[in-house]
């Protein structure tokens, strides 16, 4: 190894480059040098200007280089290499290369760049330099796109190298991690703080189990006030070395996770327990788990042998529920409770719910056969963790379920058979529970929708025939990229499929590819996904053998060898394959591989690529879909990436196109909901009352009208969210952290509300409340509406307010009552009756809310609003008739009386919606 680190001066004229972390490239003056990549007298090279200064021993060159030579005929070929490198630099040999009769360097004073030479320098500055700041350090260490020369691989040039070559990819990596440090000690801006987060991710990409990277990792995180992610991720890393590895985190890892929660941020960790652990109304789904085995009989399984299988596959079954971010609790017995959407309420709750148990069946040691049930519902939730559901009614009913189950089996409620139709299969149901009987294991959410409903697509014209256009642009042969954007629930993925729908006969390759939240940290994960859907749910079958060999095939051609394209085919298929990543397989490589397996799909026509929720795109899906853009600039190629408004492709190499998404118009929402209730169940009123609800966003109209549908109402639908919006937005507002407890209180508000009195409210100071409002405005919770603000949808809204326990809605509305009537008595605001009467009501104090009620009544009355007045003392009956049903409070004659006399008679009306 060299003494030392020298470089050409800051600044100086570089004439040899050198890149050998990542793909290895040469250059002279700026010109590459094919014929030194992965040659041998490129590593030649490399292995001189990593040694520089030191003068390296003939003898030493020949040992390495050829080692299953004599030492004759070593330096006979060493002799032979050297002659070849000087006719590779040319001229310019005389001034970089040094040799004699017994030694070979490169020159000291020579203009030499080596990317990995470069970060060590960053690593220890000299006098001359001073020490560079978070973003000229993030800049140097893009440099590393790779481990040093791993593009050899088990190259027979790198024979008798192995050991040089593992220094030297330690010596790098660790400069690496240094520099990546170095970033976090300098106390980074915000923004910086994000690129090396970022940074960090890409390196976790290529080393997932590198302990250094994971400790970086959380300590950007919780530098970023992101504490609650910084834990997440520390319980993700311990769950990916149990699944793999079989181990656990060192003691520095956990350590540091001890020290997060005890003592890092404590009003971060306050709000992390407060917000997780308090009472609060959610859906929960939950996954009961009984190993129990069934009676023994003379001459069975040694008691012994029992206990110790069923003690394995209780551990097999924690490790499957853990996996999938369940929240376990152990019953005295050999049975699990796996929470889902507790402590925190999660968007694919009930499906990582579903996940878990499957996994969980088909965990099981042998001779041992668990039941297993799967129930979701609204619940009250508990402070202590070990209860998370204090009243017991879904714990009861689970368990219940569990207990009637065979053994081997998941039972599911018919309520989840229902959501999950066509993204899992199940049997049965009548008079037995619905059982699940596969996991197609990748079922794309839109694909489920439109196999539960004919989803159709309406209202999508104009942005169908942008694409249209841009497939013909592509089709023509020029490589087209376009981004649509859109809030969630707009319909992005499904204006997507509908463009595949229509060109999958035209198109030579049409590839989904759905990026997701927990998977954005896998390598290529959505392409797997997409491929192994291909292959199909049974890899040992007649078609996806022989489709796995088609795969290979067209890999072959780009690869070294056989054994490597049949490896990278195993690898792309199977999902659960993790070897490629252990094995250090060269990404670069992989990529460029699938780039010209694209190429040549292009030459049977043109090719569509999509991919879903590109906001969760894993950084070598992104290097993929750039180098698609560089390298097929003129291939019949269209990539199309959907992505909230807060995407920005900017990783890719030409900036792409773009198409915004608003919600349908009301008689497009219409259309949709008659179209999703084709036997015309729904009453016109019900589907005015839907389209009313769901604001022009189609996720929230087919949720709203399957609901309906589902539980044959009629009538104005009911108040309760369908179990697919409540999971999402209940994952909304758990990711809105400490923000969540102001949403809470603006929601007893009303729809629209004032920061003022939100303030007022919540007891909290104004510039406190606007810095969180903000915060509600940029997670698209709450948007401005003149001078006033508003929940940006109605369910949001009634989300945020509906998970509130009722001894919590009640408090907040006799405060707001007594703020808005003091603000009447100072004269700072006209009383508006109406609006008391309805908060005095939820507050549990009906007396007054009727007083309120005709004093609201009697004012409509004296402006000539008849119907109004009507309305008003309508509803100071209803009131009154629920309170002579508890036994009536003095005065109540009267009020009735004065109710009648002024509206007459009229039937009790649905209370106003805040």
């Amino acid at each position: 190894m060299a003494g030392g680190i020298h470089l050409p001066a800051w600044g100086s004229v570089v004439r040899l480059e050198l890149r050998t972390l990542g793909r290895t490239e040469a250059r002279l003056d700026g010109e590459a040098l094919p014929g030194l990549c992965h040659t041998k007298i490129g590593l030649l090279l490399v292995y001189l200007a990593v040694e520089r200064p030191r003068r390296v021993p003939r003898l030493e060159l020949a040992g390495r280089f050829w080692p299953d030579q004599a030492a004759d005929a070593g330096r006979a070929n060493l002799r032979q290499a050297l002659f070849q490198l000087r006719r590779q630099l040319g001229g310019a040999a005389a001034d970089l290369l040094q040799a004699d009769a017994r030694q070979v360097r490169l020159r000291p004073e020579a203009g030499v760049w080596v990317d990995g030479l470069r970060l060590e320098a960053c690593v220890r500055p000299s006098a001359a330099r001073q020490r560079l700041d978070p973003a000229q350090l993030l800049t140097e260490l893009n440099a590393y796109q790779g481990h040093f020369l791993v593009d050899l691989g088990v190259s027979p040039e790198a024979t008798g190298l192995e050991d040089w070559l593992t220094q030297n990819r330690q010596r790098f990596w660790r400069a690496a991690l240094t520099l990546l440090e170095q970033c976090l000690e300098e106390r980074p801006s915000p923004e910086d703080n994000e690129r090396i987060l970022r940074e960090l991710q890409r390196f976790l990409d290529l080393e997932p189990f590198d302990e250094v990277l994971h400790r970086l990792m959380m300590r950007g995180l919780a530098a970023g006030r992101q504490p609650t992610r910084a834990l997440d991720h520390f319980l993700a890393f311990e769950a990916l070395l149990r699944r793999e590895l079989d181990t656990r985190p060192g003691p520095t890892l956990r350590r540091l996770y001890s020290e997060l929660r005890e003592r890092l941020a404590p009003a971060a960790q306050a709000s992390v327990e407060d917000v997780r652990l308090r009472p609060e109304r959610r859906r929960v789904a939950l996954v009961v788990c009984d190993l129990r085995p069934p009676p023994r009989t003379a001459g069975q399984t040694d008691v012994e042998t029992l206990t110790a299988a069923v003690q394995q596959g209780v551990t097999r079954v924690e490790s499957a529920l853990f996996e999938h971010r369940g929240h376990i609790v152990r019953l005295p017995w050999a049975c699990l409770l796996g929470y889902f959407g507790y402590p925190s309420g999660r968007e694919e709750a009930t499906l990582d719910a579903l996940r878990a148990a499957w996994e969980a069946l088909q965990s099981g040691p042998a001779g041992v056969r668990p039941r297993i049930a799967v129930d979701s519902d609204v619940i009250i939730t508990g402070s202590e963790p070990e209860v998370p559901d204090p009243a017991g009614l879904l714990t009861a009913r689970a368990l219940s379920l569990a207990e009637r189950t065979a053994p081997g089996t998941v039972a599911v409620s018919p309520g989840i058979r229902d959501r999950f139709q066509g993204r899992f299969r199940f049997a049965g149901g009548g008079t037995s529970a619905p059982r699940l009987v596969n996991n197609p294991g990748h079922a794309d959410r839109v694909e489920a929708r439109l196999a539960r409903a004919a989803v159709p697509l309406i209202g999508r014209a104009e942005p169908l025939a942008r694409l249209r256009r841009a497939w013909r642009q592509a089709a023509d042969g020029r490589c087209t990229s376009l981004v649509i954007r859109s809030e969630a629930g707009l319909g992005k993925s499904r204006l997507a499929r509908g463009l595949a729908e229509e060109v999958r006969e035209e198109a030579a390759l049409v590839l989904m590819l759905p990026c997701r939240q927990r998977l954005k940290r896998q390598l290529l994960m959505p392409l797997r996904q997409a491929l192994a859907g291909w292959i199909g749910p049974r890899p040992d079958q007649r078609r996806a053998r022989a489709r796995r060999r088609l795969l290979q095939a067209r890999l072959r051609p780009h690869l070294d060898h056989g054994a490597a394209a049949r490896r990278l085919a195993a690898w792309l298929t199977d999902t659960g394959d993790r070897g490629l990543i252990r094995q250090g397989s060269d990404r670069d490589r992989v990529l460029d591989s699938l780039v010209q397996v694209l190429a040549g799909e292009t030459r049977r026509g043109p090719v569509l690529i999509v991919c879903d929720d590109a906001h969760w795109i894993d950084s070598g899906t992104a290097e993929l879909f750039r180098r698609i853009q560089r390298r097929l600039a003129r291939h019949p190629v269209l990539l199309i990436l959907t992505g909230r408004m807060s995407f920005r492709a900017e990783w890719l190499h030409t900036a792409p196109g773009e198409l915004r998404l608003s919600g349908l118009s009301g008689p497009d929402s219409q259309r949709l909901i008659r179209a999703l209730d084709g036997d015309g169940v729904l009453p016109e009123a019900t589907r005015r009352a839907i389209s009313a609800r769901g604001e022009g966003v189609p996720l929230f109209l087919e949720e709203l009208t399957l609901h309906a549908l589902q539980r044959h109402r009629g009538g104005e639908p009911g108040a309760a969210l369908p179990p697919g919006l409540s999971d999402l937005l209940v994952a909304r507002l758990e990711s809105l952290g400490p923000c969540r407890e102001l949403a809470h209180a603006a929601a007893v508000i009303g729809r629209e509300f004032d920061s003022r009195l939100l303030a007022r409210l919540t007891g909290s100071n104004l510039d406190q409340v606007q810095t969180q409002v903000k915060r509600l405005m940029a997670q698209g919770f709450v948007e401005r509406d003149g001078s006033r603000l508003r929940f940006r949808h109605a369910l949001f809204h009634q989300a945020a307010y509906e998970a509130l326990l009722a001894t919590e809605r009640r408090a907040l509305h006799g405060r707001l009552a007594q703020l808005l009537e003091e603000d009447a008595a100072l004269g700072l605001d006209a009383p508006d009756h109406e609006v008391l009467a309805e908060h005095l009501r939820e507050a549990g104090r009906p007396e007054e809310a009727v007083e309120h009620w005709l004093m609201a009544g009697e004012h409509a009355l004296a402006l000539g609003m008849l119907p109004e007045a009507e309305q008003h003392c309508a509803d100071a009956l209803a009131l009154l008739g629920r309170l002579t049903e508890a036994g009536g409070p003095p005065g109540r004659q009267r009020s009735d009386g004065q109710a009648r006399k002024k509206g007459g008679p009229a039937e009790p009306t649905r209370p106003t919606q805040r």
